[in-house]
């Protein structure tokens, strides 16, 4: 019991430094930001953001929420944002996108912060009988956790699109064009497979199939059905069965609002958006699709981003991101992947001469936030040639273009994402000068004839084009929808514009003020013209984004006037103010509004009773976590017998209290009461390949009425490169009689590596090592067993190995609605197995060998199984049958 002692009350000791990190609240009646400091602004303006649209999005949802807790985290320039309706709390990551898919919209929280709230909303609702049973026993019970993935997803990408006709995904062009261009392919998916991720559809998954149908629902029906919908199935207690048999709850309940079974409805959206697809009359130049961007023609070549995935295994594949070139002046060269990397081009890329200028994500410490250990996510510009690759410059760059002499144009955040400074750069000398500062967000800059142009995107605006004159950026063209400049050259600039859902390409002429469209009906991204006069583009198809070819002329015309959009209040600092918007108040508050959360076990708090002839036993199982991450899960159980008058039970509790350290503790009456404290910490962290990461960690483990002890330190390290990946642990194990006064002496390593390697496009190969010198051990409990044996190598020190080749071999990606279930594909694998006692080779020798073969299924909305079967024989010539269960 002295450890037990001395752990709870280091805890207790220390608490103070965590109530001194710097967590603030501000508050209305419903919501709590959680926030630290330095980050006041933006936690009013999220605030404001959700009070302005708490009613719009309580309309579109059909039901209200007591207080949500909403927590804001910088995590560099990683995009996201997340609900989570069981534990009541909503994370915003806070950096602002201007590139991908969510860059459509007016204001970064307008758009996450509102999707996110849906969620809340949407997946809270419930009344009868499952309303009963959630307040009893936990939020773990709300129904509405029991939903397709389009459905969750899709009510929340539909509802951020209605604050604006110039925010959300489904006016940004993007998803309704992917939607068109399976349509005209008859690719639309089934119900049960639109509510999984498939390798067939590469840029398409529940957030488009999900969006597109609610958006078809309520423009036929009316978004009203929406709140009556959810409030049927909520109520329904079959609803908890939605993801084995739909037909026992969720179909009914969309034919109880839309008087039209949800087969109908399904195939009634396919219809209309067949009616409107049709095909891309241009010359399609690549056929691998994935996704493609940043089209680029520089001297004889052109060059594009590639971001593709392959399937090589069971629930596994390889995703590579690349730098691709054409020649031009070769009538039939093929694609080159010019280099490979692990993440992004978060800056894009440039050309000049013989250097390749690339920008690529990595981490750095520093970042207030708790969801990645204070890890954030930077920019680094790197220069490729004949030489080799150098670092040039890293920070939180989103925008850079090397200029004739060296000198590099740099486009930085300022801090919390406020606005931006640009400056020019020399990497021999590292001195920078200043050309601007300001809230605008740069993320594009050009230069023709010394005249500097940029992409900006200002308050509450979309992103816009701009010359900067003077240390100030001066607007070209006015537009409440989002421009971006591709190029600009003698006067001239082509730039990527969305017009009424649909992306669109124009040139505007800096001296005359004229406007010319390039007449293309499908989406028409990242125009490039050839000096042959030979226009090349992206656009989408149902394999994803792919280059095209085509004579697409330029047409004078008057850009349409567009109906004006401006903010629905001020930007304002936070200033100490008591109120918001229409005087709402505000409460300002600490770190005990995060205790106050934590004390509340909502994710479980299930009674338990037990009553015999000879005794009654009452007891309770409370689950709950914290708002910020301090405390990301406790678990406490425990049951009273009364003619014993003993409590037995457990209590488990996760903290990162004193991050990035990570803390786990177990108290168990189990075994004669059992204790375990985990410690972890992330020593090293990296996105790029090579070494990835570092961590360590100290374990602590009494058992056997406390007889037994024993720490285990143990050490990990994880390694990428283009073709694989490897993961190594290893672990000391340590009992001592003198030291640890326990029951035994024991010292020993064990460790263990995962392997895999790609040895074709679509095929890998799986190994698992494992090898131990731990002589003290029970020989039993060292190894797992290999495959084609029932019992695992008797040894306490010797290697193991496990082998697999995998490829899919049949592509299935369909499935039933009733019941539910999803196939993706059944995968080939070809396995060698060994075990060994490195004293006793030649009678512990075990090895086998054999066929599997394994079928990717998914059920309940969320759970991917894989299953299958394995033939083989061992050693001793016997032959085996096995059946395979995986999660």
């Amino acid at each position: 019991m002295k450890v037990q002692a001395i752990t709870i009350a280091l805890i207790l000791l220390l608490l103070p430094l965590s109530l001194a990190a710097g967590w603030k609240t501000l508050s209305t009646d419903s919501f709590m930001i959680y926030h630290r400091s330095g980050m006041e602004d933006e936690a009013l303006h999220a605030l404001r953001v959700m009070e302005y649209y708490r009613n719009r999005l309580e309309r579109i949802s059909g039901n209200t929420h007591p207080r949500v807790a909403i927590k804001l985290e910088d995590m560099g320039n990683l995009v996201n944002g997340y609900a989570n309706p069981p534990g009541n709390l909503i994370g915003l990551y806070m950096y602002p996108p201007t590139k991908g898919e969510l860059a459509y919209g007016e204001d970064w929280f307008q758009t996450v912060a509102t999707h996110e709230y849906i969620h809340q909303l949407q997946m809270t609702h419930e009344g009868a009988i499952p309303e009963l049973l959630r307040r009893s026993f936990g939020n773990l019970l709300y129904p509405q956790l029991h939903q397709p993935m389009w459905m969750t997803e899709g009510i929340t990408v539909y509802g951020e699109s209605q604050l604006s006709s110039y925010t959300g995904r489904m006016n940004s062009a993007y998803y309704s064009s992917i939607i068109s261009a399976l349509a005209a392919e008859d690719k639309l998916p089934s119900r049960a497979k639109a509510a999984y991720y498939s390798y067939d559809t590469p840029l398409a998954h529940y957030y488009v199939f999900g969006g597109s149908f609610h958006n078809y629902l309520a423009k036929t029906y009316g978004e009203e059905r929406f709140g009556q919908l959810y409030r049927y199935n909520s109520s329904q207690i079959f609803a908890y069965l939605n993801g084995i048999m739909p037909a026992f709850c969720l179909d009914s309940a969309f034919y109880n609002s839309y008087g039209k079974t949800l087969d109908q409805l399904w195939q009634d959206w396919q219809i209309s958006e067949k009616q409107k697809a049709s095909n891309q009359p241009a010359q399609r130049i690549t056929w691998d699709g994935g996704e493609k961007s940043d089209l680029r023609i520089y001297d004889e070549s052109l060059y594009y981003i590639r971001r593709i995935s392959s399937k090589t295994g069971p629930g596994s594949g390889f995703y590579t991101q690349s730098l691709m070139r054409i020649d031009l002046s070769t009538s039939d060269a093929q694609p080159v992947e010019v280099l490979r990397q692990a993440t992004d081009f978060p800056a894009s890329y440039h050309i000049q001469g013989d250097d390749i200028y690339f920008s690529r994500s990595e981490y750095r410490r520093g970042f207030g936030n708790k969801d990645n250990d204070g890890y954030g996510s930077i920019t680094e510009i790197l220069k490729k040639n004949a030489k080799g690759t150098e670092l040039i410059f890293r920070g939180q760059v989103r925008a850079f273009l090397p200029l004739a002499n060296g000198d590099i144009l740099i486009s930085e955040d300022l801090p919390m994402y406020r606005g931006s400074r640009l400056f020019r750069y020399s990497p021999t000398s590292r001195q920078q000068i200043l050309l601007y500062s300001g809230d605008s967000l740069i993320h594009g800059i050009f230069v023709d004839k010394d005249q500097i142009y940029v992409n900006a995107k200002e308050y509450w605006k979309n992103s816009a084009m701009y010359i900067l004159n003077g240390g100030k950026l001066e607007l070209i063209s006015d537009s409440p929808t989002r421009q971006t400049i591709l190029k600009v050259s003698d006067g001239s600039i082509v730039y990527n514009t969305i017009i009424n859902d649909q992306l669109q390409a124009w040139e505007y002429n800096l001296n005359s003020k004229t406007h010319q469209r390039f007449q293309y009906s499908h989406y028409l991204k990242d125009p490039a013209m050839a000096k042959d006069g030979k226009l090349w583009f992206l656009s989408i198809n149902a394999d994803g984004l792919d280059l095209y070819q085509g004579h697409i002329t330029l047409q004078r015309t008057t850009h349409p006037k567009l109906d004006s959009s401006s903010a629905p209040f001020p930007k304002e600092s936070y200033k100490g103010q008591n109120s918001v918007l229409n005087g709402m108040a505000v409460n300002q508050g600490g770190y005990l509004n995060n205790i106050a959360h934590l004390l509340n076990p909502r994710l479980l708090h299930i009674p338990q009773f037990y009553i015999t002839e000879d005794t009654l036993q009452i007891g309770a199982v409370l689950v709950g976590s914290d708002a910020v991450g301090d405390f990301p899960q406790y678990q406490i159980s425990g049951i009273y017998d009364a003619k014993t008058e003993q409590v037995q039970g457990s209590f488990v509790l996760s903290n990162t209290l004193f991050a990035p350290l990570h803390q786990d503790i177990m108290i168990s009456s189990d075994d004669d009461g059992t204790y375990m404290l985990n410690q972890s910490i992330s020593l090293y962290k990296r996105q790029n390949y090579g070494l990835t990461s570092v961590n360590a960690g100290l374990g602590a483990l009494a058992w056997d009425k406390w007889q037994r002890r024993m720490l285990y330190p143990f050490i990990s390290q994880a390694v990428i490169w283009p073709g694989g990946r490897a993961g190594l642990r290893n672990t000391l194990y340590w009992e001592d009689k003198d030291y640890l006064s326990s029951a035994r002496d024991r010292l020993g390593w064990q460790g263990q590596v995962d392997l895999r390697l790609r040895s074709s496009k679509h095929s890998e190969i799986q190994s698992v090592i494992n090898a131990a010198y731990d002589p003290d051990a029970d020989s039993d409990d060292v190894f797992w067993p290999i495959r084609g044996y029932d019992h695992e190598l008797q040894s306490s020190q010797g290697l193991s190995l496990r082998n697999t080749w995998y490829t899919p071999i049949i592509k299935v990606r369909n499935g039933l609605w009733n019941p539910h279930i999803y196939m993706e594909d059944i995968n080939l694998g070809l396995f060698a197995d060994a075990a060994a006692d490195s004293k006793k080779y030649e009678e512990s020798l075990q090895y086998s060998y054999g066929v599997e073969l394994i079928g990717e299924f998914s059920l309940l909305f969320n759970m991917q199984l894989q299953v299958g079967f394995r033939v083989g024989m061992n050693k001793d010539q016997e032959q085996f049958l096995g059946f395979i269960l995986g999660m």
